[in-house]
């Protein structure tokens, strides 16, 4: 069995609290390694959140006012068939989420 990354999310502009949620399909395990979420210059501070399948924040990172900031995560979460993770800011960002999806035995 070839293991190659996979992308799971890549938005640009993702509206405030909307999220890009990405859901493991049959047969498979999906393992997060890197997220990377971008904010324009605002006014506020602002906040990107990673969630897992029951709410669980395993991710959470934030940018001050007045700056424009990436911010990236690097780790390890494993989701299996059916479970969904999702990504979220509270104001417009970029986000992308990538890592291994795993064909089951």
């Amino acid at each position: 069995m070839a293991i190659f990354s996979t992308r799971f999310v890549a938005v640009h502009s993702q509206p405030a609290l909307l999220p890009a949620n990405y859901v493991v399909p049959a047969g498979f395990v999906a393992v997060v390694r890197c997220m990377d979420a971008y904010y324009g210059l605002a006014l506020s501070d602002r906040k990107v959140y990673a969630e897992g399948h029951v709410g669980q924040v395993f991710w959470q990172e934030s940018v001050g006012p007045n700056l424009a900031g990436w911010r990236q995560w690097t780790g390890r979460e494993v989701f299996y068939a059916g479970e969904t993770f999702r990504m979220f800011g509270d104001d417009v960002v970029d986000m992308t989420a990538s890592g291994y999806l795993l064909e089951l035995p």
